[in-house]
C-alpha cells in the first residue's frame, strides 16, 4: 500500500493505482493524509475545502473513500464525530520525506536518505487539487522543508566533492530565490572550490547587493563565512576533490613484463565480486614500477579514482597501522580529518559505504602481512586492488580470493631493451659483450640496472665501467636468490661511491629520517646547510626520488642501505638532533602563531621565526606524518625528551583539526617514553594531551586523564600546567553539566591564573587567563549568578584588550552574548557575537565558530526574526557536524526546535524531532545541562502538538535533571513548563480513551 500526497493525490496498492473519483474525495483524502492518524472535524474539512460543501455531501464523500480503502492496510474511521485515516507513516510519501530528512540531519553519510526523500517528491503537497485554505493551514511548512532539505542534499553533495555537479543547480536556486542566502553560501563554496576564486567573490557581491536592496540588510552569518573562506583561499585538508588521483607517476622509459601486464590485464573487474591481485617478488624486482606502469594504463576504467597508499611493510618506518591506513584513505576521499571514526570497525564500515557503487582503483604498496591489507579491501564488486609485497600473502589469495603474480628478474631480451632504452640502442649495439656482462653482473634485477645506467648516462663506455665494477667487486654479489638485501646494497655501492662527499654525506644522513618523506627544511637541518645542490645530485643519481614539490624520498630499500651506511658515522648523533631539534622548533613556532594561549612544558625550544597563519596551518598538515613518526622514534629509540615536547607543541593544533587517531598515536607513545624515564613533568603534559583527544567522543575517558594530569602537575610544581589542567577539568565538567563541579575547579584555576599567569604575564598567558575567566563566566551564568559572569567577562576582557591575543577573544566575546541574551538584550548579543565571528573563522577555530552561530541565533529569536535565527542554528550545525563538535551539534538542534516551537501547532512535529535529536546527542555523550534543555523542548514540542501526557512526562525528567546538574535557569524553565501542563495532563488522563 502507497499514499501520495506530493504533487497529486494517488493511492496504489499492488502496483495499481485507485479509482479516487471527484476532485473533493481527491481533496479530503489528501487533507487526512497530511493530517494521518489525526481527527479532523467535517467543520474544518468545509472551511478547508469550500466551494459549497456541505456536512452531508462530506458524509457522502468519506463513505465512498472507505469503499474506496476497503481491502487495504489503511482504516478510515469517524471517532467522536470526527475523521481519522490510520495508516503507517512510512506508506505515506510526505512523512516519509520528513522522516528522511530528520534522518540525513544526523547519518553519518546523508546522501543517501537524501536523495530517497528527494525520489518521493513530485511537487508540492495535492499538487492540482490544493486549496488556498489547504496550503495555508494544512500544508504548511512543507515548501520550506523542502528548501530545507535541497540546503541539506547540496551541503552534503559539496561534502562529497561534488562541486562541479551541484554548480547548475545551485545556479537556478539562487536565481529562484535570492534573498535565501543559504543557497548563495553553498554557490560561492561550490564555485571557490571549482579553482575560480574570482567567480565566487563575484557571487558574493551579488548576493549583498540583492539583500541590501530588497531589505536593507548586511550579509548574515553564512554569507559571511563563506566570503571569509574565500577570501582566505582556505582549502583545508580534506576538502574532496571529486576524484582522488594519486598515482605516482609513471616511468617514461618502461620496458618488458608484456606477459606480465596480460596477465593484469585478465584480471580487471567483470562484476560479481571485488577484483584483488597482488604482485610479489623480491626487493628491487619492480613490483611497483609495474603495478604503477598497469594503474596508469587501465586509469579511465575507473573513472571515481585512484588510490595509493605505501604501506611500509618492509622499511625503517614502522608498517602503517590499518587505522592509520584507513584515515589516510578516508581523507583521500574527501573525509574531513574531524569526521574520521576512531575505532578500525566503524572507520573500515565508512570506507566501505564511499566505494559502494564506485569504480575505483586502489594501488597499495608494499604490504608486509595479509592483515594489514585486509580492513583496507573494498567490497564493491566495480573496484580493483593491487598490493605489491615482499611476501606472498598467501592468506589473501586463500581467504579473499586473491590472484597472485609472482614476479621475476627480467628476461634477457627484456634487459638488453631496457639498456637500449636508457642508454640509448647506438651504445648497447657498439658494445654487446659489455652490456651483456653488465646485465649478468646486475643479476636482470631492474633496480640495479637502472642504477647503474644512471652512472652510464654521462660516462663513455660500458665495457669501462663493468671493469671498474669488477674491479672493486662490488656486484659481483648481485646473485638474488641469495641474499636479496645484499645484491641491491652491492648496486647502490656504485652510486654511493660516486657521490663528492657532501652529497655522501646527506645521503647517509637520510637513513635518520624517521618519516615517509622530508622538505629541503628538513634536509638543511640534517646536512648543516643549503642542501639544493646536494638533492640534484641525489635525484639525479636515483638515490631520491622527489615525491612532490619540494618533498624528497627513499625507496625502502635505499633508505635501508642509507641506514646501514650511517650506522657508524661519528655525526649521526648530532645530526638526528639537528633533525630533531628543526621539527620542533618549527612546529612550536607555528603552533604559537596558531594558538598562543596554549599552555606548553618549560624548557621548551627556542622559538623559531614565527609563520604567518596559512602557512603555519599548512605546513602543520603537510608535516603531520612525519612529526608522528618522528615522536614515535624518539619514544622508542630516543632522544625521549623530543617525543613529548613535539607532542606538546602540536596538541593546540591536534584539538581544533581534529585529528584524533594521529593525536592519540603520538601521546600514547611519548606518555611511555615519559613514564619510561621516570619524567613526572612530561607525564603530566601528555596525560593532558590524552584528555584533550578524547574529550570530544569519551569524555569519562578523558576525566580520568585530567584528574592524572593534575596530580602528576602538582606532583611535580608545574603551576602553569596545573592552572590550564584545572581548567580544562571544570570546562570538561561543565559540558558534562556538572556545574557545581566545574564552578569548583574553575575557581581553583581563576586562584591559580592570578597568582600564576598574570604574577608576570606574557601575552599568551594572558591570553590563557581569559579564557579560564571565560570558562568560569559561563559557568556561574548557568549557575544564576549573572552579576558575578559579567564581572569575570569584563576581566577577560581587559586581558584580551591588554594582550592584542586574537585567539580566544571570540570564545569570550560569545560568552557576553550568551549572558546579553540572558539578560533580554538580544540586540546586543547580536553586535557581540557577530562580531566575534570573523576573528574565529579567520583563526580556524572551528568550535569556537559553532558557539558564536549558535548566539546569533539566539539573538535573532529573541528579537523575533525566526528565519535568520534558523539560518545560524544551520550553518551552526553544517559546522559542527562537520569539525566534530556534539555539543555544538546538540545547541544547535535545540535552537531549530526553539524557532519550530515559536510557530506553535503546525511546527510541532519538527520542534520535537529536533528537540529529540538533541536529547539523543546529549544522553550519548553525557552532557546533563543540554540533556535537561532538550527534555524540556520535548516537552513543549508535545504540548504544543496537544499531547500533555508526554509533555508532563518529559518536563517532570527535565526538573529532575536540572536538579542534579544545578542549571538554574533551565531548572526555573522546567518548573514553570510543568506547573502549567500538570493539570492539564491530570484532566486528560482521567477522560475516556485518553
Amino acid at each position: 500500500m502507497e499514499f501520495r500526497v506530493l504533487g497529486g493525490v494517488l493511492a496504489v496498492v499492488d502496483g495499481e493505482p485507485v479509482a479516487l473519483g471527484r476532485r473533493r474525495e481527491r481533496r479530503i483524502l489528501g487533507v487526512l493524509l497530511l493530517r494521518l492518524n489525526t481527527p479532523v472535524s467535517t467543520e474544518d474539512l468545509i472551511d478547508l475545502l469550500g466551494d459549497g460543501l456541505t456536512r452531508s455531501a462530506v458524509r457522502v464523500h468519506v463513505s465512498r473513500l472507505r469503499g474506496a480503502l476497503a481491502g487495504t492496510s489503511a482504516e478510515l474511521r469517524t471517532e467522536r464525530g470526527r475523521y481519522v485515516l490510520h495508516a503507517d507513516p512510512d506508506q505515506v510519501d510526505v512523512h516519509r520525506f520528513r522522516a528522511l530528512v530528520a534522518a540525513a540531519r544526523t547519518a553519518e553519510e546523508p546522501l543517501t536518505p537524501l536523495r530517497e526523500a528527494f525520489a518521493l517528491w513530485r511537487g508540492p503537497a495535492l499538487g492540482a487539487d490544493a486549496t488556498d485554505r489547504i496550503r495555508e493551514r494544512v500544508a504548511a511548512g512543507l515548501d520550506d522543508l523542502y528548501l530545507t532539505a535541497t540546503e541539506l542534499r547540496l551541503t552534503a553533495e559539496l561534502a562529497a566533492g561534488r562541486h562541479g555537479e551541484v554548480l547548475p543547480e545551485l545556479a537556478e536556486l539562487v536565481a529562484a530565490y535570492p534573498l535565501r542566502e543559504t543557497f548563495a553560501a553553498l554557490l560561492i563554496t561550490a564555485v571557490h572550490r571549482a579553482g575560480d576564486r574570482t567567480g565566487a567573490l563575484g557571487v558574493y557581491e551579488a548576493a549583498s547587493e540583492r539583500l541590501a536592496e530588497a531589505t536593507g540588510l548586511d550579509p548574515g552569518p553564512a554569507l559571511t563565512a563563506a566570503h571569509l573562506r574565500v577570501l582566505r583561499d582556505d582549502r583545508p585538508p580534506g576538502d574532496p576533490l571529486r576524484t582522488p588521483a594519486q598515482l605516482p607517476p609513471d616511468l617514461a622509459d618502461f620496458t618488458g613484463r608484456e606477459s606480465e601486464l596480460d596477465r593484469l590485464d585478465a584480471l580487471l573487474p567483470r562484476g560479481g565480486a571485488v577484483v584483488i591481485s597482488t604482485v610479489t617478488g623480491t626487493g628491487g624486482i619492480g613490483k611497483t614500477t609495474l603495478a604503477v606502469h598497469w594503474a596508469h594504463r587501465i586509469r579511465d576504467r575507473f573513472p571515481d579514482g585512484q588510490l595509493h597508499l605505501n604501506l611500509h611493510g618492509y622499511s625503517t618506518s614502522a608498517p602503517v597501522p590499518p587505522m592509520e591506513a584507513l584515515a589516510r584513505l578516508l581523507r583521500a576521499l574527501g573525509v574531513p580529518a574531524e569526521r574520521i571514526p576512531s575505532h578500525q570497525e566503524e572507520a573500515a564500515g565508512m570506507y566501505r559505504s564511499l566505494l559502494a557503487d564506485r569504480r575505483v582503483l586502489i594501488l597499495l604498496d608494499n604490504a608486509h602481512h595479509p592483515d594489514q591489507v585486509r580492513p583496507l579491501l573494498p567490497s564493491s564488486p566495480h573496484c580493483m586492488v593491487l598490493v605489491t609485497s615482499r611476501n606472498a600473502l598467501t592468506g589473501l589469495v586463500v581467504r579473499d580470493g586473491a590472484v597472485n603474480l609472482e614476479l621475476p628478474v627480467l628476461s634477457a631480451a627484456e634487459a638488453v631493451e631496457f639498456l637500449r632504452t636508457t642508454l640509448g640502442a647506438g651504445r648497447v649495439a657498439a658494445e654487446p659483450a659489455a652490456a651483456a656482462e653488465l646485465i649478468a653482473l646486475c643479476g636482470r634485477l631492474p633496480l640495479a640496472l637502472r642504477i647503474t645506467a644512471a652512472h652510464l648516462l654521462d660516462r663513455p663506455g660500458i665495457a669501462a665501467h663493468v671493469a671498474r665494477m669488477r674491479a672493486g667487486d662490488l656486484l659481483g654479489e648481485l646473485e638474488v636468490d641469495d641474499d636479496p638485501q645484499a645484491s641491491v646494497r652491492a648496486a647502490f655501492d656504485l652510486s654511493y661511491a660516486a657521490l663528492e662527499p657532501e652529497a655522501a654525506r646527506l645521503f647517509r644522513f637520510l637513513g635518520l629520517v624517521p618519516g615517509p618523506d622530508l622538505t629541503v627544511g628538513a634536509a638543511h637541518a640534517l646536512a648543516g646547510r643549503d642542501p639544493g645542490r646536494l638533492l640534484r645530485q641525489l635525484t639525479a643519481a636515483h638515490l631520491v626520488e622527489e615525491s612532490g614539490p619540494g618533498r624528497y624520498a627513499l625507496h625502502d630499500l635505499l633508505r635501508r642501505y642509507a641506514e646501514e651506511r650511517v650506522a657508524d658515522d661519528p655525526e649521526r648523533g648530532a645530526a638526528a638532533r639537528r633533525l630533531y631539534d628543526w621539527y620542533l622548533r618549527t612546529a612550536d613556532a607555528a603552533a604559537r602563531r596558531l594558538y598562543p594561549s596554549s599552555t606548553r612544558l618549560p624548557n621548551g625550544p627556542v622559538h623559531a621565526p614565527v609563520p604567518e597563519v596559512p602557512e603555519a596551518l599548512s605546513w602543520l598538515e603537510s608535516e603531520r606524518a612525519n612529526l608522528v613518526a618522528a615522536v614515535r622514534h624518539t619514544a622508542a629509540h630516543g632522544p625521549r625528551e623530543y617525543a613529548w615536547l613535539i607532542t606538546d607543541a602540536l596538541r593546540g593544533y591536534f584539538y581544533h583539526r581534529r585529528h584524533v587517531v594521529e593525536w592519540l598515536a603520538a601521546s600514547q607513545a611519548a606518555l611511555d617514553a615519559a613514564v619510561a624515564g621516570g619524567e613526572r613533568l612530561a607525564q603530566a603534559a601528555m596525560h593532558l594531551s590524552i584528555a584533550g583527544a578524547h574529550s570530544v567522543e569519551d569524555p569519562r575517558r578523558a576525566l580520568e586523564h585530567y584528574r592524572t594530569a593534575l596530580d602528576a602537575a602538582v606532583a611535580a610544581g608545574w603551576t602553569q600546567g596545573t592552572a590550564t589542567i584545572t581548567n580544562n577539568l571544570g570546562d570538561l565538567l561543565y559540558d558534562l553539566g556538572d556545574l557545581r563541579g566545574a564552578d569548583r575547579h574553575l575557581r581553583e584555576a581563576v586562584r591559580l591564573a592570578d597568582n600564576v599567569l598574570l604574577a608576570d604575564p606574557t601575552d599568551g598567558e594572558r591570553g590563557s587567563a581569559a579564557i579560564v575567566f571565560t570558562n568560569l563566566a559561563d559557568t556561574v551564568r548557568c549557575l544564576g549568578r549573572p552579576d558575578e559572569a559579567a564581572a569575570l567577562l569584563n576581566r577577560a576582557l581587559f586581558e584580551v584588550d591588554v594582550s592584542g591575543t586574537v585567539y580566544g577573544a571570540g570564545h569570550t566575546h560569545t560568552v557576553f552574548g550568551r549572558l546579553l541574551c540572558d539578560r533580554g538584550e538580544y540586540a546586543a548579543a547580536l553586535d557581540w557575537a557577530a562580531g566575534a565571528l570573523p576573528s574565529i573563522v579567520a583563526q580556524s577555530g572551528s568550535a569556537f565558530e559553532v558557539n558564536a552561530l549558535v548566539v546569533i541565533g539566539d539573538a535573532h529569536r529573541g528579537l523575533g526574526d525566526p528565519g535568520r535565527a534558523g539560518e545560524a542554528y544551520r550553518s551552526a550545525l553544517t559546522v559542527a557536524v562537520d569539525v566534530g563538535h556534539p555539543y555544538g551539534q546538540a545547541e544547535a538542534l535545540l535552537g531549530l526546535a526553539a524557532c519550530e516551537d515559536s510557530l506553535g501547532h503546525a511546527a510541532s512535529e519538527e520542534s520535537l524531532a529536533h528537540a529529540e535529536r538533541a536529547l539523543d546527542v546529549a544522553r550519548r555523550h553525557g552532557y546533563a545541562v543540554l540533556e535537561g534543555r532538550a527534555l524540556t523542548a520535548c516537552a513543549r514540542a508535545h504540548r504544543a502538538a496537544g499531547e500533555p501526557g508526554p509533555a508532563a512526562a518529559r518536563a517532570t525528567e527535565a526538573v529532575a535533571v536540572h536538579e542534579r546538574s544545578g542549571y538554574h535557569e533551565g531548572l526555573v524553565a522546567s518548573r514553570q513548563l510543568l506547573d502549567v501542563i500538570r493539570p492539564v495532563a491530570a484532566i486528560a488522563a482521567t477522560m475516556p480513551g485518553c
